[in-house]
């Protein structure tokens, strides 16, 4: 079978319940003897579930679902294929509609709890796997968890993200701190917007911060002088962490072209570029590495040649 004869419908449980039903109670129920009151529950009609069918020549032959619930990852689940139709490349394709569909809903990485034997095929989507592993419903089981790091699926899923405010702000930007590995660079105004005291983000940059002995965080403002009697757990941070996390102002008089636009550049592979950071407006890239590496070049030249400590910075916070 050809990967585009497998068609890939998001559907609702009240209408499609019977072919969900179907392929999960022969998968489940009966092939691997699950117990029939351990596999329905209340999430299949919950409105915070989403059902998925694949199908192949008009035959409903595959199913999964996402649960969310508030501030909690996603949670894939019952993944099923009926056997006549397995290693045609119809898991893949169910997991692959489920990643790109809950993906942009969450900050937080969607996770799974995967059959052991079917563990190779989770790693090849860009899972990984957590923990020992567990039984459930007689069945060996180990979590796994999405990685959101250069990703192939979620390059797809979320090749941009516009940020409206500050409520979004502190819910993508722990997200796109989490996948930082090494290097964050920060471009401010004057580091004012209110979000910028929220604990998720400031939990976020301290984890990025201490995450490798090579992590660092240079910080470019054009002044600092509205840190004086604001923001006080952003300047905690900073004086908590100073060999982590630098904080230089952009040296006066420096022609304003040659200033990068506000942004929040991780690893030179993705950002987020402000077009008003006081109010948490811009756009996020999970994976843009052409863009990233640009506004990194930029940020670069200015660090190095137009650019230098505040010499009042450190007395101002004390």
């Amino acid at each position: 079978m050809n990967t585009a004869d497998i068609q890939i419908q998001r559907v609702d449980w009240s209408q499609h319940h019977v072919s969900l039903r179907h392929i999960r109670e022969e998968v489940f129920v009966v092939e691997q003897e699950v117990p029939a009151e351990e596999e329905w529950d209340e999430a299949d009609s919950a409105s915070h579930t989403e059902h998925f069918l694949a199908y192949t020549n008009g035959t409903a032959c595959g199913t999964v679902r996402v649960v969310y619930a508030a501030n909690k990852a996603p949670k894939i689940t019952r993944l099923a294929v009926l056997k006549a139709y397995r290693g045609q490349g119809v898991a893949r394709a169910l997991l692959r509609a489920a990643l790109i569909r809950c993906l942009p809903k969450s900050a937080l990485a969607p996770y799974l709890h995967a059959q052991t034997q079917a563990k190779g095929l989770y790693v090849q989507m860009g899972f990984q796997a957590y923990g020992d592993v567990f039984d459930e419903a007689g069945i060996e089981h180990i979590k796994m968890v999405f990685d959101r790091n250069d990703n192939e699926v979620l390059a797809q899923a979320l090749e941009r993200h516009t940020l409206s405010g500050s409520e979004a702000c502190t819910q993508w930007l722990p997200a796109l701190l989490q996948n930082c590995r090494q290097q964050l660079d920060i471009v401010s105004q004057n580091l004012q917007a209110d979000w910028l005291s929220d604990r998720a983000i400031l939990d976020a940059l301290s984890a990025c911060a201490r995450r490798d002995r090579r992590s660092s965080i240079r910080i470019l403002t054009l002044d600092s002088l509205p840190l004086q009697g604001q923001h006080r757990r952003l300047v905690d941070l900073y004086q908590r962490l100073p060999s982590k996390i630098q904080l230089r102002r952009i040296i006066p008089n420096t022609p304003e072209d040659t200033f990068p636009p506000c942004a929040w550049i991780a690893d030179r592979k993705a950002l987020t570029q402000f077009s008003q950071e006081d109010k948490g407006l811009g756009m996020l890239h999970f994976h843009n590495p052409a863009r990233a590496r640009a506004l990194t070049e930029q940020f670069d030249t200015l660090w190095t040649h137009a650019s230098e400590e505040d010499p009042r910075a450190i007395s101002r916070f004390i």
